[in-house]
């Protein structure tokens, strides 16, 4: 058996345990207190396992395209969504409430019928809330962060954009992503970075994005590599696509993009299960010491690998953690979550992304078009 399969058992099992446990807990706190019949309860965890796992079904179907398709994709993720949030809200909640009760004997009691039925009546409605601003977060067109840095090896500024992230699939709305090249294109960048997770559906289903991305413009070019879901969806396809788009496809290789700047870019790391591991020393093996290096690399932990030597390494693939609070499992998982990092003069920026995997929704950790501006050290 390969490591793809492999993977895809281990993604399912871990999908199902999180499905029932999500389940158990809600039909528990709704129901445990009150008249409901076993078949109600049971009528009731059927439904949040559906609810959270029709998503995933929709989303590797090998069916369904136009408004229909993308309308009952956007209300599944939705729902996954509420369901997601009104699980972890009610149990962050209620282990809070135990423990207050333990030192507020007069509180109401986090088993008393009344009180949880009301508690659970706020909490739906704030879930609600959270999740539509949600909604509205994640399919706007992302703000411009702009990001400063230094460097004693120009004598010019220069400015990179970075795309990361953006998850091109059938569902997702053409508009946004004209919104996003042109925001970029506003900016006037001298690089245009897109380190990753470009591409993630089949490349029959979303021809209709190359052209759109392929009206990214800026003189010193415009670059990506591997992420993740561009080796899932497989290598031959993600840079068919690149091509097609007038992208230059780094993998494992430099390019000298001025007198004194080399922009390099190195595969995701799951590629090293397939023959395709990141190689940053080669990536920037025609770069000089005098040379500024720009390293794209669409997962951070890369950062550390050795034989890294670049100035400045542009990341993406955490989200910023996309909704909360996935924030925990993206930073225990990638070292590094968003923002500036700094190892002596090398620095490393990860973005939130442009984008999203999954539900088109950002809570606590909003979507961003970023533009670095590296100026000479003063």
């Amino acid at each position: 058996m390969n490591w793809r399969w492999i993977e895809v058992i281990g993604m399912i099992g871990t999908l199902l345990f999180v499905a029932f446990a999500v389940a158990g807990l809600i039909t528990l706190r709704l129901t445990a207190l009150h008249a409901v019949p076993m078949w109600g309860k049971v009528l009731l965890a059927v439904g949040i396992v559906a609810v959270f796992l029709s998503p995933f079904l929709l989303r590797d179907s090998h069916v369904g395209n136009g408004t229909g398709y993308v309308v009952v994709t956007y209300t599944a993720y939705f729902l996954f969504v509420v369901v997601f949030l009104f699980f972890s809200f009610m149990l962050m909640r209620d282990v809070g409430w135990i423990g207050l009760k333990a030192i507020f004997r007069g509180m109401p009691s986090p088993f008393d019928a009344g009180a949880v039925l009301k508690a659970n009546i706020g909490l739906g409605l704030v879930v609600l809330a959270i999740a539509a601003w949600s909604l509205y977060a994640g399919m706007r067109v992302p703000a411009v962060r702009r990001v400063v840095l230094e460097s004693d090896k120009i004598t010019v500024p220069v400015t990179v954009a970075a795309l990361p992230d953006i998850h091109v699939h059938r569902a997702l709305s053409r508009d946004k992503v004209r919104g996003m090249v042109a925001a970029v294109n506003a900016l006037k960048p001298d690089i245009i970075a897109l380190p990753g997770d470009i591409w993630d559906d089949r490349a029959d289903v979303i021809q209709d994005f190359v052209a759109i991305l392929g009206q990214l413009r800026a003189p010193m070019g415009v670059y990506a590599t591997d992420g993740n879901h561009e080796i899932y969806t497989g290598r031959g396809a993600a840079e068919k696509l690149f091509h097609a788009a007038g992208i230059v496809y780094l993998m494992n290789e430099g390019r000298r993009v001025a007198d004194r700047i080399v922009v390099a870019g190195v595969p995701d790391v799951q590629g090293a299960r397939i023959g395709r591991a990141p190689n940053p020393e080669k990536a920037l093996a025609l770069a000089d010491p005098e040379d500024l290096t720009i390293l794209l690399a669409h997962t951070p932990k890369t950062f550390d690998m050795v034989g890294n030597s670049a100035d400045l390494q542009v990341s993406g693939h955490t989200h910023g953690g996309q909704i909360f609070p996935f924030h925990v499992l993206a930073k225990l998982g990638n070292t590094y979550l968003a923002g500036v990092y700094r190892h002596g003069k090398r620095v490393l920026y990860v973005s939130r992304g442009a984008g999203q995997w999954g539900p088109q929704m950002r809570f606590l950790s909003p979507s961003e078009i970023t533009l670095i501006t590296i100026q000479p050290t003063k």
